[in-house]
């Protein structure tokens, strides 16, 4: 296994407004796999990997619900992704954006 050596970890410390963001990417990744568990139960493995299409078997209502949760998730890392990086080039990168980081605000 690779290691960072000493002198890596101190020239790039990962922070605590890094690691929220490390965070919510892995968090928005497992959101996914509730609801493709729930198309492989109800369409099967090629009713899965084919585009879905009108007639197909509904999933079930938490399934549908977490897939617009999951969604919305990917939609707001457009948003989020950029600004934490920006603010942790930048010389304002502080508690209170910490802060902001780690609530989700």
């Amino acid at each position: 296994m690779l290691r960072p050596s000493k002198s890596m970890i101190q020239r790039y410390p990962v922070t605590s407004d890094l690691h929220w963001l490390v965070a919510t990417l892995g968090a928005t990744a497992l959101m996914a796999f509730p609801y493709v568990l729930n198309r492989l139960v109800v369409r099967g493995t090629w009713g899965t990997l084919r585009n879905p299409a009108p007639n197909d078997t509904p999933l079930a209502a938490w399934a549908q619900r977490a897939q617009r949760a999951h969604y919305n998730s990917i939609e707001n890392l457009a948003v989020f992704a950029p600004a934490v990086l920006t603010l942790h080039q930048s010389p304002h990168n502080n508690a209170i954006a910490t802060a902001a980081c780690a609530s989700g605000e």
